[in-house]
């Protein structure tokens, strides 16, 4: 399988982003994303503006370490990204928390009034909004007394107006104050900052699903049973002929795991089971065949029939988990039999002598 992992670096360019897309924290990530097939949106709070909760948790980074990772992700074609936002910040402390005031371009008063022209269409009252009656139950028009509902009046303009100066206002200047640390500046000093939705690449994807992520889990997996992942990972017969593995693991007392790994768009054949056991009759350890997805009726009863250890499941996920479970229960089955001068082939292959 690795050589086929080569194989598909080669065409696609993997190799590009495929040292960032291994490193643990990074691959928590993308494992996530590619499990439940989500994005990741941004969430806006005031002192941190938008943020990334989702990644920050799973990459265990603060909001601002986590922007730049998934930036770099991005960067690197893991991610895609889509604009989601323009948010503002001061350009003196950067801090999101920005109040907008609507000013007078005459006097710079920030004492600015909104109304609007009503027109009441029952009786033909037309003034500003702000010499209607103001009701509990709404507007009442000052002529006729009638509450404005709905579809009896009309709004004919509208206009601001200085408190200061008293002029009608066509146009306002904008300014902004920060909350945060008070300073005042305009739309040409402000700070623009981006905000994106991240989703996972449709390439990597694919890749992922045929296994090129999973391989350093399986590893760590081994790992965190108390094995050594040997390098490279190969294993020889008594006649000193090499076999190349996916992953081959020992522990502290001499036992020894080999795994090849197998994710493909259809079962693996009655002729690949027969390989795949001569290979394993020949080096005689204890072997692990990882499939996705599982095999037929038929073959598998095959692969029990002649002993292989085979851990098969729907998704790489599945499998990475009846894998992880496997170990687990394998490194203490190993050592029983292995005290009672047990092999895994050696009852087969002495049948085959006879």
């Amino acid at each position: 399988m690795v050589q086929e992992l080569r194989e598909i670096e080669a065409k696609t360019g993997i190799d590009a982003w495929e040292e960032t897309i291994r490193e643990p924290k990074v691959e928590k990530l993308v494992v996530s994303l590619n499990e439940v097939g989500s994005s990741l949106e941004p969430a806006f709070d005031l002192e941190h503006g938008y943020r990334y909760p989702e990644a920050e948790e799973l990459l265990e980074e603060s909001p601002f370490e986590a922007a730049q990772t998934l930036a770099k992700l991005s960067g690197s074609g893991i991610l895609d990204k889509e604009l989601h936002d323009k948010s503002l910040s001061c350009p003196k402390c950067s801090s999101p928390n920005i109040s907008i005031n609507y000013i007078c371009p005459y006097d710079g008063s920030k004492d600015i009034t909104k109304d609007s022209l009503l027109t009441h269409l029952v009786c033909g009252y037309i003034d500003s909004r702000s010499k209607f009656i103001q009701e509990e139950e709404g507007l009442a028009c000052p002529r006729c007394k009638q509450t404005l509902t709905p579809g009896s009046y009309r709004i004919t303009g509208s206009w601001s107006q200085c408190n200061v100066c008293n002029r009608r206002l066509e146009t306002l200047s904008t300014g902004h104050r920060c909350r945060k640390c008070g300073h005042e500046f305009t739309f040409e000093e402000a700070k623009f900052d981006d905000s994106f939705v991240y989703t996972l690449n449709q390439q990597v994807r694919e890749e992922i699903s045929r296994g090129l992520l999973y391989l350093s889990q399986f590893r760590k997996t081994l790992e965190d049973n108390g094995y050594t992942i040997t390098t490279p990972p190969n294993l020889k017969d008594p006649s000193g002929m090499e076999y190349n593995f996916d992953i081959v693991a020992g522990d502290s007392k001499g036992i020894t795991i080999s795994v090849d790994i197998n994710f493909s768009d259809i079962p693996f054949t009655r002729d690949q089971i027969i390989e795949k056991f001569g290979k394993y009759s020949a080096t005689n350890k204890t072997s692990i065949l990882v499939l996705v997805p599982k095999l037929e009726s038929e073959i598998n009863k095959l692969a029990e029939s002649i002993g292989m250890v085979i851990t098969q499941a729907d998704s790489p996920a599945g499998a990475l988990h009846q894998f992880s479970e496997r170990v687990s229960k394998l490194k203490a089955e190993k050592q029983e039999k292995k005290s009672r001068g047990w092999s895994p082939f050696g009852g087969l292959m002495k049948r085959a002598r006879r």
